[in-house]
């Protein structure tokens, strides 16, 4: 019985197979086409070092600083993300009021509320989120002032440094990550903050990585080639200013030329005659008389010959075009649709609601953050006033509870959301602190009261001059005439007057 032979895979076949051994997946098969992407390390903590943060808070800086594209960015997204308002929710209603009014009464005095005495509570928002933007972190140092009372100090990413004595990118780690203590370095030298008394305020933490990275990472060589596009563009329109003057004649006119040969000839032939002694040879022809056109000095052309202006067409449409696509994609590092940072024009009805409306759960995770710093703030200013005795201790055990509002969201049909926001309230599926905090920054409770204040002074003034409430208050009653409870004394007013007639 013959043995059978082994079948030899062909030679076109081997290269496929060997390709094949890389796996299923297209990512993972190397191709001449494109480079292998570079990525030094796998651990997390190792992919940013402290040469990676130096470069990203150097370009960063200089971006911010230079790049008018790259500043109106920074500030549209921070002006989007906005602050927060307090709404305390605890079971104690006047607790809740009294805490309040206690936590604003700090957090809007400058010198009380930060150290360096120039930031409140919504300057100081935006300040984290620009610096969060521009260098991917920055520290808020839980602190007490001299009265006592809560004070915080808020510190640029680049003043949380230092690789020694056991820390690294400025942050001393447990074994599970946490951040132990700080290394901040001031005016007055190096101190170390227990990481229990800091936050270090970012977006998008990592639990394996303890700094954060700019939100423009992505998006900055775009910005540089942005930035350097436009250089070059200017410095092209500015060489083509400098020649902007050209001369037209005709291909087949030698007319300058042959003027120019009998000038010289002339010239030539009464230098010779001057040199033999002829009188009047030394003659020379004069050149073309120039002649002044609105103060301007114009020379006369020779006939046929034209001055026209050179008309530079850079930059062009594709070059407005790529430029273009390289400002989208600084809005998408950032998250947001450049419809609503750079491009509002171009947006239609539609297409601004579904951008709107994406751009609201783009703002809720970017807020995300800022409602837990937020609410490490408001414990410890709640805690400081308890402790010196200008806030009573709160009765009821859930002291902490807290709401953030944010900022009302924008929209382009602000008549018909009011209406709707309304309904909802009215209907009770909606909270009416929610809308008045956001556009009022008081909740309805405050504003009831103060409306009913004014109610109050409008019907005593009333009842003083002898006037129905009905005229002063024409509209916030809904009645024309007022009813007699209407008027404080309890004197019923007459249905009409003359004035009312008239």
């Amino acid at each position: 019985m013959s043995r059978k032979r082994k079948r030899k895979t062909p030679a076109a076949v081997a290269p496929l197979q060997a390709t094949m051994a890389w796996g299923t997946y297209d990512a993972a098969t190397p191709s001449p086409s494109r480079p292998f992407p570079f990525w030094p390390t796998m651990h997390p903590t190792q992919e940013v070092d402290a040469h990676d943060l130096y470069a990203i808070w150097t370009r960063g800086r200089s971006l911010y600083a230079n790049s008018s594209d790259v500043r109106m960015v920074v500030k549209n997204v921070a002006d989007l993300i906005g602050y927060l308002m307090p709404l305390p929710c605890t079971a104690d209603d006047d607790w809740n009021r009294e805490a309040r009014a206690a936590f604003l009464r700090r957090v809007n005095t400058p010198g009380a509320f930060d150290a360096s005495g120039r930031l409140t509570w919504r300057s100081a928002a935006e300040w984290l989120e620009k610096r969060t933007m521009i260098d991917g972190d920055a520290l808020v140092v839980l602190g007490r002032a001299a009265d006592g009372g809560a004070q915080f100090g808020f510190y640029h990413a680049s003043q949380v440094w230092g690789d020694e004595d056991g820390f690294t990118t400025g942050c001393k780690l447990s074994a599970s990550g946490k951040v132990l203590a700080y290394r901040l370095r001031t005016a007055g030298g190096a101190v170390t903050i227990p990481g229990e008394a800091a936050i270090l305020y970012q977006h998008e933490p990592d639990p394996a990585r303890c700094r954060g990275v700019s939100g423009l990472i992505s998006a900055m060589n775009d910005a540089q080639d942005l930035k350097e596009f436009d250089q070059l563009t200017k410095a092209s329109l500015k060489l083509a200013a400098s020649f902007a003057l050209i001369e037209k004649k005709p291909q087949t006119d030698r007319f300058a030329e042959q003027q120019s040969m009998l000038r010289e000839s002339a010239a030539a032939r009464g230098a010779e005659g001057a040199a033999a002694g002829v009188p009047g040879a030394a003659v020379s022809p004069q050149p073309y008389v120039p002649f002044s056109v609105n103060g301007v000095q114009a020379v006369s052309l020779a006939p046929g010959r034209s001055m026209e202006l050179l008309h530079d067409t850079r930059p062009s449409n594709e070059t407005r075009a790529y430029m273009h696509d390289t400002k989208a994609r600084i809005a998408y590092g950032l998250g947001f649709d450049p419809c609503l940072v750079y491009f509002v024009n171009e947006l239609g009805s539609a297409g601004a609601r579904y951008a709107l409306q994406r751009n609201r759960r783009t703002l809720k995770a970017l807020r995300v953050q800022m409602e837990e710093l937020a609410t490490r703030l408001y414990r410890h200013v709640l805690a400081c006033e308890v402790a010196m005795g200008r806030l009573r201790p709160c009765p009821v055990q859930d002291w902490e509870a807290v709401r953030w509002i944010p900022l009302s969201d924008l929209t382009i049909d602000r008549g018909r959301d009011t209406t709707a926001t309304i309904n909802l309230v009215r209907e009770g599926l909606a909270d009416a602190d929610q809308w008045t905090l956001a556009t009022d920054g008081l909740p309805v409770e405050e504003i009831l009261r103060r409306r009913a204040d004014n109610i109050a002074t409008a019907a005593a003034l009333a009842k003083e001059r002898g006037i129905p409430l009905s005229l002063l208050l024409a509209g916030s009653l809904g009645a024309t005439n007022p009813a007699p409870e209407d008027v404080q004394g309890g004197q019923s007013q007459p249905d009409s007057t003359p004035a009312e007639e008239a």
